[in-house]
């Protein structure tokens, strides 16, 4: 008898829930039910009448004033319209949650079946793409997606920071190497790097696109606003040749020990690369947050920026997550994903 793929039912949550973990069962019910917020695709493999193994997707909408994140994650978080959502237009992903099978059901193909039947649904509802997060080390699960159709598409990138490193005696001088915290008056210059920089994520994502009335200048202005933002610029002769972007999940007057912080971006001009400028910006953002006893510093790179990759894992990141993502547009087959075109 063959194994049958379908649209999983609230009558297979007894059958469904009877394998995964806790965390996993209250989700997936919840997901079943239509309790959840965020809309859930859930595809189910059946043999004899009985499931032998699920997939659950999660379909987001991104672009255009939800209060949602790119790819979840650091490098374009967009929230109000007249904020960093404003930015990309409308683009519609959907992301792996769960993938399970029956172990006497493994090795049989059902892990494919259950992707294969879900993307004509993904794609009905016009999914750009399908992802899926690989913690590291896991190089089985980034294995199988790669079977599946995957491609790598972003690392995350993490470096935690010891207790003793928050009273280290040695601090980056960052004056020295003109480098300060940018103003209200460096507008007109940090427009000119941000869409520098934008045009690269692009070309090396190939995700989104930019929104077509899209305010540089109030979207800069929010971000020097903010007051869990601090946005580094290193100076040159008057000229701005470079910037970072840092993100605290607390305000800085706040102490706690989990404190957790994002570099969001980073980008140098074309003439002022290899000098070091990179990684002058990335060593002063590391200090202040050491300063301000972050326990965590995350980051996200795309899979083709292998320089990037290669200089921060010289500073002391590790790859702690990797992104994967398979396309669901005939269109999106023409390049590798997270490559340049």
């Amino acid at each position: 008898m063959a194994i049958v793929y379908r649209p999983a039912t609230p009558q297979d949550r007894c059958t469904l829930l009877q394998q995964p973990t806790p965390r996993v069962s209250a989700r997936l019910a919840n997901a079943l039910r239509g309790w959840r917020r965020e809309r859930s695709e859930i595809s189910c493999a059946e043999f004899n009448g009985q499931p032998v193994g699920y997939l659950e997707v999660q379909i987001n909408r991104r672009g255009c004033g939800r209060a949602t994140r790119l790819l979840g994650f650091a490098s374009l978080p967009f929230r109000r319209v007249q904020g960093p959502d404003a930015m990309i237009q409308p683009v519609v992903l959907s992301v792996m949650k769960d993938l399970y099978v029956a172990p006497s059901f493994r090795n049989r193909g059902v892990a494919r079946g259950l992707v294969d039947s879900i993307c004509p649904r993904l794609r009905e509802l016009n999914v750009d793409q399908l992802q899926a997060s690989v913690n590291m080390p896991c190089d089985w699960q980034g294995s199988l997606l790669k079977r599946l159709g995957f491609e790598s598409l972003q690392f995350v990138l993490t470096r935690d920071i010891q207790a003793k490193e928050h009273t280290a005696k040695f601090r980056f001088d960052g004056r020295a190497a003109g480098i300060r915290e940018a103003r209200i008056s460096d507008l007109s210059q940090l427009i000119d790097l941000v869409r520098l920089e934008t045009q690269q994520q692009q070309s090396l994502a190939g995700c989104f696109q930019l929104h077509k009335n899209l305010d540089w200048s109030s979207y800069i202005a929010e971000r020097l606003r903010r007051r869990d933002i601090t946005l580094l610029v290193l100076e040159r002769s008057g000229q701005l040749v470079a910037y970072t972007e840092i993100r605290c999940l607390q305000p800085p007057e706040r102490r706690a020990a989990s404190r957790v912080a994002y570099i969001e971006d980073i980008y140098v001009v074309e003439g002022a690369r290899n000098e070091r400028c990179a990684t002058s910006l990335l060593q002063c953002a590391i200090d202040r947050l050491q300063q301000h006893k972050v326990s965590k510093i995350h980051a996200a790179v795309w899979a083709g920026n292998q320089t990037s990759l290669h200089l921060a894992k010289k500073l002391g990141f590790r790859v702690s997550k990797q992104i994967m993502a398979k396309p669901l547009k005939i269109d999106d087959f023409t390049r590798p994903l997270g490559h340049s075109p």
